[in-house]
């Protein structure tokens, strides 16, 4: 049920004024993540590694409630490409299915 997913404008104001490592730790932030990894079949979106996974923030502007386009599934070594460089190894274009085009 989508209800349960919901939350209200005062736990979403909680969830914006929390540190980030904090709100990582929120029952909210871990169903978000577990339902973006599901979405894109647990691969990078930009190598298709199924190996240790991340899910990146692209934006923090809807912390709490981000959009599936404000998320995106990431590999370590990607990840971790993308903040040496601050840019993707390749142009990603997430579409709300979870393909990339």
């Amino acid at each position: 049920m989508k209800q349960q997913y919901l939350t209200t404008e005062a736990r979403r104001a909680e969830l914006r004024a929390m540190a980030y490592a904090d709100y990582l730790k929120t029952p909210e932030w871990i169903r978000r993540r577990f339902a973006h990894l599901q979405a894109v079949e647990y691969r990078c979106q930009v190598c298709n590694s199924p190996d240790d996974l991340t899910v990146h923030h692209r934006t923090y502007e809807r912390l709490g409630c981000e959009k599936f386009t404000d998320l995106l599934v990431l590999c370590w070594p990607c990840h971790k490409l993308f903040h040496e460089r601050r840019k993707l190894a390749q142009s990603v274009n997430i579409q709300p299915q979870g393909m990339v085009k």
